[in-house]
């Protein structure tokens, strides 16, 4: 029964406030990538380019200490933002555990013993 107007079910007012209110319908919401489409075909690429070039880059190239010699990753001396990521004069065949030394070095450090170089300078 409507508290206002006391009318009932069957005898509604048409600005009576106790209207049953309709179900909102869902929103359709479009799930977000977590990587645009042009990152997906830039990955594409590389996880290609990357079998091939670490057959050719057998061997570690860092040779820090605790090196394995044989090559399991790829360091990306510039990082891997944009178009770097496929700029092959930039990667670094190294192995697991001079791959982890590099990460725990400073940025100075990297570039001091050759094994990074600054993302600023061409």
């Amino acid at each position: 029964m409507c508290k206002l107007y006391n009318c009932t079910e069957d005898n509604r007012r048409p600005d009576c406030f106790d209207k049953p209110k309709k179900a909102k319908k869902p929103l359709k919401r479009t799930p977000v990538s977590p990587i645009s489409r042009k990152r997906a075909r830039q990955l594409t690429q590389y996880r290609k380019r990357i079998k091939v070039w670490k057959q050719e880059h057998a061997y570690c190239e860092a040779r820090l200490e605790g090196c394995t010699i044989r090559t399991t990753d790829v360091h990306h001396m510039r990082g891997r933002e944009n178009e770097q990521l496929l700029n092959e004069e930039d990667w670094l065949a190294v192995c697991r555990e001079c791959h982890t030394e590099i990460g725990l070095m400073s940025i100075d450090d990297q570039i001091e013993k050759g094994v990074s170089k600054s993302k600023h300078r061409k």
